[in-house]
């Protein structure tokens, strides 16, 4: 590939853009890596989590609550069948009759006695239940907050790293009018293709600032026989070599 030839101007302006570019993709990294955007996101997993156990806690308080509505129906209508009972009794029942109503009144009370036990049951689940979706709630607002002050947080970084790469494009936008079009096209070319480490100065016989480019003998030998002010690519490589 042939030499370009240049000015002292527009390369030290294809250098400036390399060092702008290399800032937007920091500037994007960082934005990328933000700590606070997988904190946030491991927060709303927790959230969901307790979501999906308050919601097994609710369905556990409306069965116990069913069932404590289901017990008491059961205890009226057993008093109302002893007051029943109590009453043949007392109007005068005698022989087998009694003797069959004091066993409904036994089998009755027994039965209240039952419910009884199965009520404080019932009424102990449902404390536990609302117990733990008080303890899943105070959890879950602690959550929300500490998730309001990380987003927060990350929604000022964001700010400051939008300001940064405002400020860095139009500096980009300020090198790309100072450079010919073939030369930003030979540019944006070789740093899609390579590593984004496109312009290498040549200095008194040495690469300056090369990275990780490596160049053969007979490359140097080329770059050396460019005069002063040309710039040397190298499509192999994606590099530019500045002759300073």
């Amino acid at each position: 590939m042939p030499y370009v030839k240049s000015t002292p101007k527009i390369q030290q302006l294809l250098i400036d853009l390399q060092t702008t570019d290399n800032k937007i993709r920091s500037i994007r990294t960082e934005a990328e890596g933000l700590p606070e955007t997988a904190q946030l996101k491991q927060l709303i997993m927790q959230r969901r989590q307790i979501l999906i156990k308050r919601h097994q806690i609710a369905r556990t308080i409306a069965q116990e609550a069913r069932a404590l509505d289901d017990v008491a129906t059961q205890r009226e209508k057993i008093r109302r069948d002893l007051n029943s009972i109590a009453a043949h009794l007392h109007g005068g029942t005698s022989g087998k009759s009694a003797s069959a109503l004091e066993q409904k009144r036994a089998q009755g009370q027994a039965r209240l006695d039952q419910l009884e036990a199965e009520e404080k049951q019932h009424r102990s689940q449902l404390s536990e239940a609302h117990t733990a979706d008080d303890i899943l709630a105070h959890n879950d607002d602690h959550l929300k907050q500490a998730g309001m002050d990380i987003k927060e947080r990350r929604d000022d970084k964001i700010d400051r790293l939008r300001r940064q790469m405002a400020l860095q494009r139009s500096r980009r936008e300020v090198c790309v009018q100072g450079i010919p079009t073939d030369l930003i096209t030979l540019y944006d070319t070789f740093a899609r293709q390579g590593d984004g480490h496109v312009v290498i100065r040549y200095v008194e016989g040495h690469l300056d600032h090369a990275g990780n480019v490596t160049l053969t003998d007979d490359q140097m030998s080329e770059i050396a026989s460019a005069e002063s002010g040309d710039i040397v690519p190298f499509e192999q490589n994606n590099v530019l070599v500045v002759h300073i």
